[in-house]
């Protein structure tokens, strides 16, 4: 899958921007890639590393069980308002977090991890994320493989069915064989054409 493609991929699904720190033009399967969030103007800051899966079927679901397990953001609900010994824990922390030149580099990003977003927290936000995909955003999700051209729709909400049905329609137009199956984890729903990857990626350039 092509690199800047899934980088406004994961954008849309996280809700945040991070970045691939990597200059090849394709997602490198079986391989190490670093995730980066923002931290100043023009510079970024390591967030995770990302171990890429061995199938471009599964680069969404291996992306999203990495954020949700290392990615580290504070999370303001795990202060006290009304602690005992300290009061309000999170007052002095408030304006700097909400102040967008200050927001990705305040102290609360070297807090404790118990106060960081949980994995549920953090799952629930991407789930939360993919309900809103219209079909334009739903087309960052489209890519060309060696048996034809996949989108990721697990989590999808109403797009699903229209985007589907807008890709089908693209085949049955130009007189494009093909057929539907889901991946073996369900995340990607394929249309099978059976050529080879440049035609897909034609095919796919298109639409």
């Amino acid at each position: 899958m092509k690199t800047n493609q899934f980088q406004e991929l994961i954008q849309a699904v996280t809700g945040r921007p991070l970045t691939l720190d990597i200059e090849l033009d394709e997602i490198p399967l079986e391989s190490t890639v670093s995730i980066c969030r923002p931290y100043k103007e023009g510079e970024t800051r390591f967030s995770f590393d990302w171990k890429t899966p061995k199938k471009e079927d599964s680069l969404l679901r291996s992306f999203i069980t990495a954020f949700c397990s290392k990615y580290l953001e504070p999370d303001p609900a795990t202060y006290s308002r009304n602690c005992s010994c300290y009061g309000d824990t999170w007052k002095k922390h408030a304006e700097p977090w909400e102040n967008p030149e200050t927001h990705w580099n305040c102290a609360p990003w070297g807090h404790h991890r118990d106060h960081q977003l949980s994995k549920d927290k953090l799952k629930s936000q991407v789930i939360a994320n993919f309900a809103k995909f219209d079909v334009g955003m739903a087309r960052l999700g489209f890519y060309e493989t060696n048996y034809g051209i996949g989108i990721f729709t697990i989590y999808g909400g109403a797009w699903v069915k229209e985007c589907l049905s807008s890709m089908s329609e693209y085949l049955t137009r130009h007189g494009i064989p093909y057929r539907n199956e889901l991946s073996d984890a369900g995340w990607v729903t394929r249309f099978v054409i059976g050529l080879d990857k440049p035609a897909h990626s034609n095919i796919l350039g298109g639409y």
